[in-house]
């Protein structure tokens, strides 16, 4: 009879323990769907934010490279600089020689127009005085006139000179104009370049961090997934082993009230005696099969 209780409470238990259990696992079940659910598209998320990285490393190596190729731009026009400004200091001292040769020889040649204007017939008068051929003061005078007139052909090469190393001057010194103009532009792509590889950078950089947070939030989850699986598990087996026991106390229940059947027929003992003398030693009544 004890036996029989402790079995009854028992099932009682399972069967409350089961009522409990099933809306516990519906709800674990539902929490670990969500859960998978937000680690799919955490994932999905992650895969964008990996190819946005992708994109942005792509657009700050090419930013890094234009800087590059500006300041390998800028090294040239600045050695082209130091040419110039050589060939303009070979210039200047070129100019500087000729228009000394050219003062020289123009003095030079002043002297002896000037001279020749004031005693050339004198000279010719004063040669044939002192008895010299007059075909030897005719070449003397040819030959002043040949030195005078080299000299007057040489300044005027030094002038034509001097103009033509003005002109160069000039060439070289709009060339230096404009090589320091191209290396304030590249000096000014320069700046917008780094500033464009900084934002750039930045832009790394936070997805860089964005796609390590999300790494750790998924791995995160993943344990949570786990243990919630787990755990969904072990309450599923918990409601299998509640309904096999559940089963099986049904069954020795029943064989037990069979046997309980046939023990309560009434003893033949107790025959002819008084019903108070009987009491609490007669079985419950058999319930009906």
């Amino acid at each position: 009879m004890i036996t029989t209780r402790r079995r009854i409470c028992r099932l009682l238990l399972f069967a409350l323990l089961t009522i409990q259990v099933h809306p516990a696992t519906a709800d674990k079940k539902e929490e670990l769907s969500q859960l998978r659910q937000r680690i799919d598209k955490l994932q999905r998320d992650l895969a964008k934010s990996e190819e946005s990285r992708g994109e942005a490393a792509d657009a700050l190596r090419i930013s890094e490279k234009a800087i590059s190729e500006v300041n390998r731009t800028l090294v040239s026009l600045t050695r082209e600089q130091q040419q110039i400004s050589h060939s303009l200091a070979d210039l200047a001292t070129q100019m500087t020689a000729n228009r000394a040769d050219t003062a020289r020889q123009q003095e030079l040649l002043e002297r002896m127009i000037r001279h020749q204007y004031m005693h050339g017939n004198a000279d010719a008068m004063r040669l044939m005085l002192e008895g010299k051929d007059v075909s030897e003061v005719e070449r003397q005078m040819h030959y002043f006139g040949y030195v005078s007139k080299s000299r007057a052909l040489l300044v005027s090469g030094l002038r034509k000179n001097m103009v033509a190393l003005a002109e160069i001057e000039s060439a070289t010194r709009q060339k230096q104009d404009e090589l320091v103009a191209n290396a304030d532009d590249q000096r000014k792509a320069r700046l917008a370049l780094q500033a464009e590889r900084q934002a750039r950078q930045k832009t790394f950089s936070s997805i860089k961090a964005e796609i390590a947070k999300g790494r750790r939030e998924i791995g995160r989850l993943k344990r949570d997934e786990d243990r919630l699986a787990r755990l969904v598990d072990q309450l599923a087996k918990a409601i299998a082993r509640s309904r096999e026991e559940r089963k099986a106390g049904k069954g020795s229940e029943s064989t037990q009230r069979k046997g309980e059947a046939v023990d309560s027929v009434a003893d033949s003992s107790f025959a002819g005696k008084a019903f108070q003398a009987l009491k609490g030693k007669l079985k419950l009544p058999a319930r009906g099969e």
